[in-house]
């Protein structure tokens, strides 16, 4: 009967403490009982760099963020130009240049675009017409969707390439991956 309690203990000891570890990994930490706010990291190119520090400084340096990835923000940062994050891709607690994040609302989501050659055309409306391109977009450029609506198989996005808003064919869009 002992042995039994023991095992059954042990048991529940290690499926709490399981649980546990997957609440960890799922979420960022909570601290005083509130709530981290997401942001997205938005580039025009290259990445933003996760910094132990809030001074720009090349050594200073521990992670690379790219547009679309997602970071966790509690309350108020202590620097006026940079904020104090964690990265649960990179699993490090961080500074950020704050001009670099948008905060992540519930309908918003990232894609990245995929043709097979040439560019997908980001155009002025929800129609094919050379007359409205306003920006080319490579496989592997990120795009912001602001909502899931469809406009006759278009969708409306934001370029941080480009730093436009504009109309994509929605079947050139994947889902968000990093390639790099």
């Amino acid at each position: 009967m002992k042995k039994r309690t023991i095992t059954s203990i042990l048991r529940t000891l290690v499926f709490a403490t399981f649980v546990a570890a997957t609440l960890f990994a799922l979420a960022p930490a909570r601290a005083e009982g509130k709530a981290w706010d997401a942001y997205a990291v938005e580039v025009r190119s290259g990445y933003l760099a996760l910094r132990d520090e809030p001074v720009r400084d090349e050594s200073n340096e521990i992670g690379e963020l790219y547009t679309g990835e997602i970071v966790y923000l509690k309350g108020l940062a202590s620097s006026d130009r940079y904020w104090y994050v964690y990265s649960k891709k990179l699993g490090e607690y961080g500074w950020v240049d704050k001009n670099y994040l948008v905060r992540m609302q519930t309908t918003m989501f990232y894609r990245q675009v995929h043709v097979d050659s040439g560019y997908l055309a980001l155009r002025t409306q929800a129609r094919n017409d050379d007359a409205n391109i306003i920006g080319e977009l490579y496989t592997g450029d990120v795009v912001r969707c602001n909502d899931s609506r469809d406009y006759g198989g278009y969708r409306f996005v934001y370029s941080p390439k480009l730093g436009k808003m504009g109309y994509v064919n929605k079947n050139y869009l994947v889902e968000f991956r990093t390639y790099r």
